[in-house]
């Protein structure tokens, strides 16, 4: 697989923008108005310094999460999908369901590889979206949580990633370590 994945066009960690993009940065003001509704009107209020340390925060992480996976773009995960008359609305289809994961950035779609293999996502995919949902009572879980959740180094399974163990058949515990470990 990871032949053929290198064979895929990537996108370079350069064409990304450098920082979090406005409606994730929306949510974290909104997210700190709720909890502190004055203290953001000063910007010398530590209110307003850990916002901005959220943001800052938010960015390390994105660009980590950029930096670690490959990705591609919406035209071509629809053609590693298997092309099509209606591919491109099947795609989008399955990413509102979540059995696609792609994390929004910017006004667009980013699929990272590793979901793939032979025109087919990896139903572990699917999977953790609707355990999250469960938990979310429901609610749409994060693209970029669900990304984490995915890319993060793990000692239960050996010290590797759990993306590295979608298509490999000796972690067949992947699935039962979804169910049990996904975090809210």
């Amino acid at each position: 697989m990871t032949e053929r994945l290198s064979s895929l066009p990537q996108l370079p960690a350069r064409q990304f923008p450098p920082e979090i993009d406005a409606q994730w940065r929306s949510q974290i003001y909104r997210d700190f108005r709720e909890g502190c509704p004055d203290g953001l009107s000063n910007s010398r209020s530590p209110e307003y310094q850990m916002y901005l340390g959220a943001i800052a925060r938010a960015n390390e992480a994105r660009n980590q999460l950029l930096k670690e996976n490959q990705f591609l773009t919406t035209e071509e995960a629809v053609k590693e999908l298997g092309g099509g008359e209606y591919a491109s609305s099947i795609t989008l289809a399955a990413v509102r369901r979540g059995s696609v994961l792609a994390v929004p950035d910017h006004g667009y779609h980013l699929y990272p590889t590793f979901q793939f293999d032979s025109n087919r996502v990896s139903p572990l995919v699917g999977l953790l979206h609707d355990v999250q949902m469960q938990r979310l009572d429901g609610e749409k879980p994060d693209p970029w949580d669900l990304l984490t959740f995915f890319s993060v180094r793990r000692k239960l399974l050996g010290g590797v990633a759990l993306k590295d163990c979608l298509w490999k058949e000796k972690f067949a515990e992947a699935p039962q370590y979804i169910i049990e470990n996904a975090l809210v």
